[in-house]
């Protein structure tokens, strides 16, 4: 790459809080999920992401990583590929995602990806 321009929206500072938390699209990810993300500047704000009333408190970080894993790859798609995915074809791609990645749940704590889901 010749400079460190976000692929996705031309800032300056590509870093992995960027990509994951203040590049434009990543925050309007975060916003249309419900979580408030305004004042992460640091990598580790992951752990602290503040959880949404209506989404249940197990597997929480789970749900978490796998947004992150959605934003990384379609970053990697812009990067590799040209692909553009909007903001909602991201989303449906995070719940093709947490459908697959409920049968890696116990049986009981499945009722959560539903949850996610919403």
């Amino acid at each position: 790459l010749t400079d460190d321009r976000c692929e996705v929206c031309g800032e300056s500072t590509k870093t992995t809080a960027h990509i994951l938390l203040q590049c434009e699209f990543a925050a309007c990810f975060w916003e249309e999920l419900g979580m408030d993300i305004s004042s992460s500047d640091t990598d580790s704000v992951l752990l602290r992401i503040s959880r949404p009333q209506a989404m249940p408190e197990k597997h929480f970080s789970t749900f978490i990583l796998l947004c992150c894993w959605e934003l990384w790859k379609r970053r990697n798609n812009v990067v590799f590929r040209g692909e553009r995915a909007t903001i909602q074809e991201t989303l449906r791609a995070c719940r093709a995602d947490v459908e697959l990645w409920k049968h890696r749940l116990r049986q009981e704590d499945r009722w959560v990806v539903a949850a996610w889901c919403a």
